[in-house]
């Protein structure tokens, strides 16, 4: 398993150029391993001019050729029965790569919402972002804290052509203190006690544990409350709460586990 450790180096996105309609099943959701683009201009290097009248070659999921004018699959050693999708009247560009989201976050019924729905709830509300997300133009997102499988499994099904949606980094649960910034706060001892903490570590030891399980639950990168947070119900402060050694672990796990 190769995963980033608290920033992420964001892969070269695929072209916005899809209008899908609603597939009847999942199979139909799965892109084709071959398709062509003819795109009526296309921003291929930021920076320079569009190109007018231009064919991108994509083969599973990747772009392989952009050819000036608009060619057939013959000629860009494609199969005959490649799909060809027509943008001849549209403007085509790389899709844009957002690094800091929550798509589960966003629900409209309170803060206290995690302790009275199941994650399965918020496994919806974050197809529901990552619907509006790739609408607007983003292909790849780096979601940077959820609680257990919620957002991990939105991210399987994605990659799976399950449900449409931009390609997915996460990091599940976030890595934090006892009371620090990925904590609960300011509940009952009883709540405190009964929520499920899976980020929550003390000591080099137990920051230790809490990577390995991250890693292990399929964990893309690696989230590290270093400091309080300004939205934190707690008096905490915002300056560091790990300790360096709590860090140095944390980093060395993660690094052993072949993070960069």
């Amino acid at each position: 398993m190769r995963f980033p450790l608290l920033a992420a180096v964001a892969p070269t996105a695929l072209m916005v150029a899809l209008s899908a309609g609603t597939a009847a099943n999942a199979a139909a959701l799965a892109p084709p391993v071959f398709s062509i683009i003819h795109a009526g201009q296309l921003l291929a290097v930021p920076g320079k001019p569009p190109l007018s009248k231009a064919t991108v070659a994509i083969e599973r999921g990747s772009i392989k050729q952009i050819r000036e004018g608009y060619v057939e699959a013959a000629a860009l050693g494609l199969p005959a029965d490649t799909p060809v999708i027509d943008l001849t009247d549209k403007f085509v560009m790389p899709g844009f790569i957002d690094l800091h989201v929550h798509l589960s976050g966003g629900a409209e019924r309170g803060r206290d919402l995690s302790l009275r729905e199941p994650d399965n709830y918020f496994t919806v509300v974050a197809y529901r972002s990552a619907q509006a997300t790739l609408m607007g133009g983003f292909t790849t997102v780096r979601d940077l804290g959820s609680q257990g499988y919620t957002v991990l499994g939105l991210r399987d099904a994605i990659r799976d052509g399950i449900v449409t949606g931009p390609r997915v980094l996460a990091s599940g649960d976030p890595i934090s203190p006892t009371d620090g910034h990925a904590d609960n706060h300011n509940l009952r001892e009883e709540l405190l006690t009964a929520v499920v903490r899976r980020g929550v570590c003390d000591g080099p030891d137990e920051c230790q544990k809490v990577v390995r399980e991250a890693a292990r639950r399929g964990a893309d990168v690696i989230k590290v409350m270093a400091t309080g947070g300004t939205l934190d119900e707690s008096d905490a402060g915002t300056g560091q709460q790990f300790t360096d050694a709590e860090l140095k672990s944390i980093a060395d796990t993660a690094h052993a586990l072949g993070g960069r």
